[in-house]
């Protein structure tokens, strides 16, 4: 019958019912004996308990067992992660660092239940690699036991949309004919850009690549539409700036002089 402290147990199973369970004799340790049916609680550990058990009736009879209570193994549920804060479409590493003892290990790696978790639980140590797909702030949760007692511990997973999000400028947007323009990229994202492609329609160039697509010009009145695409590791964005360009014909100055003297003489 030895058990664990603070578990508690039960002394055993006795042939002749109806008796009473008592300390003999009592450890004055603050553990408790049901009488009636023999559990312990409160138990110390390292404590070695005298144990009697009183028959009922006319004649009564007795019996002492001893039971030793050793220090139950605390549970404490650890584990360690690759990152805590990632890019959707990227993994997570999960490691179990849990006492030594647990035999039962339960991973949920969405307990939150947002979707887009591969996989979303495990019932071994690890380590995991677990990828998350979709946008949000996730819950992990492991629970571990030893079929005795357990613990619970969790970590939150922050998961980004890295994907781009395609913006530009121009050096200028209102120009003659014949007058060349450069353009800027404005484009942010979670991850670098890694292809920048451009649309000018009307322009010479009427496309382009990279950051700086160079000098653009615009030889015939209009307006015109500019569109870049951006791509980098998580994703293609879209942007088009409509009648963007404004082109016209441009009138050059013409020279002339006004003479304020009526003769024409000047002194």
């Amino acid at each position: 019958p030895d058990f664990c402290a603070p578990i508690g147990g039960f002394v055993g199973v006795v042939s002749s019912p109806a008796g009473t369970f008592s300390f003999n004799p009592d450890p004055l340790d603050g553990s408790i004996i049901n009488p009636v049916t023999g559990a312990i609680t409160n138990a110390v550990g390292s404590s070695v308990y005298n144990i009697q058990y009183l028959t009922a009736g006319l004649c009564p009879d007795s019996s002492t067992i001893s039971v030793n209570v050793n220090p139950c193994l605390v549970l404490t549920a650890s584990f360690t992660t690759s990152s805590t804060t990632i890019c959707a479409g990227d993994s997570v590493v999960f490691t179990d660092g849990s006492t030594v003892g647990t035999n039962i290990w339960q991973w949920d790696f969405d307990s939150t239940s947002l979707g887009g978790v591969l996989p979303s639980s495990g019932i071994n140590p690890g380590p995991h690699t677990v990828f998350y797909n979709s946008p949000g702030t996730f819950i992990v949760e492991l629970i571990i036991s030893d079929g005795i007692t357990s613990d619970t511990t969790s970590v939150v997973i922050t998961v980004n949309d890295c994907s781009p999000t395609a913006d530009f400028s121009a050096s200028q947007t209102n120009l003659c004919e014949g007058d060349c323009i450069t353009f800027t990229d404005l484009t942010v994202g979670g991850a670098p850009t890694t292809t920048w492609t451009w649309s000018f329609p009307g322009g010479t160039p009427n496309a382009g690549t990279g950051a700086n697509p160079g000098s653009i010009c615009y030889s015939a009145s209009g307006t015109y539409d500019v569109t870049l695409t951006a791509t980098n590791q998580y994703g293609t964005d879209t942007e088009v700036k409509t009648s963007y360009i404004t082109v016209g014909p441009c009138i050059p100055p013409t020279a002339d002089i006004i003479m304020s003297d009526l003769d024409g003489e000047i002194c």
